[in-house]
């Protein structure tokens, strides 16, 4: 069986340089009040279908099984604007479902249909603010105080220190959800040529859950919706300082969970910051499937392999690139390379296929281990 580790190390003038962020942080959980509802909570009827609402999974598993149960899960959401129940007439994919959420109801829902439901139009989503907007949070300001708070390293689940009560979910374990705050100091050496464009630098949150917003001294780096797919952010549009004067502030809202099982809250996987010269290999910019082809036995086969390398130009002007792509094995013995020499535009992204390699006798059984390292150098 072919095992192979994939290495790519970039190089591009002064190189890149990746930093974890997992330890040092300070972390807070807001206590959720409940809103106490009665017949104008709920003001608006939506009988027409609502598609950006979430349902809620089956009643079996400790979803609300009525529209009754349905209004009180959204009434005790601090996300939730809307409910629908989907009852045996309506039409819909899964009858008997909840679905609920916070969404522009105006714009979201249709006005007629079969469907029962209601929602607070006077409760919607604030607009997305640009990168660079000041915080209106205290606790994304970068002199607030949060010396009691808890300190904390990452990955972390702040659910799961919660305590057990019969009106969580049972499909989520019977333990609460809420929002909660994360802060930690960055040390920034190089603030001065990220400001001036010479270097870049971005951070990578593998996973945050559920939803996030990320802010840096105080200003708005963006915010992400999904628990289960990373987020990159590039720190400029934030007043940077040299030193470790520098403060990250990570809000996060898990008061409604991604799916219809326990999948916890909080910052639950690493955090890194990488810096870079203007012209690098883009984020998950470097792919290198391989096949096996030819004739094959037990221990034995050849192997194509497929580089593929994307490259951007942050300068405001034209740039020239090499790309050196090698193949070497565990001992470091060379065994096919390739350069491919380009011109990047200002600005420009650009996607480089490079040829087809080819490598003899590439399968090999036990535990044996292949190294692919392929390297990008801008010229």
């Amino acid at each position: 069986m072919l095992r192979a580790a994939l290495l790519f190390p970039t190089l591009c003038l002064a190189g890149r340089e990746v930093e974890n962020l997992d330890q040092g942080w300070r972390f807070v959980h807001e206590e959720q009040q409940l809103r106490r509802c009665n017949s104008q909570t709920f003001p608006s009827a939506l009988r027409g279908r609502c598609p950006s609402l979430a349902p809620q999974g089956r009643p079996e598993d400790g979803a609300p099984g009525s529209a009754a149960a349905c209004r009180d899960a959204c009434c005790d959401d601090s996300s939730c604007n809307a409910w629908q129940w989907c009852g045996d007439n309506a039409g819909c994919e899964s009858p008997n479902t909840c679905f609920k959420g916070l969404i522009d109801i105006q714009r979201d829902c249709s006005g007629h249909g079969e469907w029962e439901g209601q929602g607070d139009p006077s409760r919607e989503p604030e607009p997305e603010p640009r990168p660079g907007h000041p915080c209106n949070f205290q606790q994304c300001l970068r002199d607030f105080n949060d010396s009691t708070w808890t300190q904390i390293d990452v990955p972390h689940d702040f659910v799961v220190a919660g305590n057990f009560t019969p009106r969580a979910d049972k499909s989520h374990g019977y333990l609460p959800y809420g929002v909660a705050w994360y802060r930690r100091q960055l040390c920034l050496q190089e603030a001065a040529e990220i400001m001036e464009g010479s270097r870049q630098s971005w951070l990578e949150f593998e996973g945050v859950m559920v939803k996030s917003k990320v802010w840096l001294n105080g200003a708005f780096l963006g915010s992400h919706s999904s628990g289960y797919t990373p987020q990159i952010l590039d720190i400029s549009p934030a007043p940077l300082e040299s030193g470790c004067s520098n403060v990250l502030a990570v809000l996060v809202d898990a008061t409604a969970p991604d799916g219809w099982w326990y999948d916890g809250g909080g910052i639950y996987r690493h955090v890194w910051r990488t810096t870079t010269s203007p012209v690098h290999v883009v984020p998950w910019g470097l792919y290198a499937p391989a096949k096996v082809v030819g004739a094959q036995s037990v221990d034995y086969g050849d192997a194509e392999v497929y580089p593929i390398v994307e490259l951007v130009n942050k300068f405001q002007d034209q740039k020239a690139i090499r790309i050196a792509c090698s193949i070497r094995s565990l001992d470091g013995q060379l065994i096919t390379h390739q350069d491919l020499r380009s011109v990047l535009a200002p600005g420009e992204t650009v996607e480089f296929p490079l040829k087809t390699m080819y490598l003899k006798g590439w399968m090999k059984s036990g535990a044996e281990v292949r190294r692919w390292n392929c390297q990008s150098q801008r010229g």
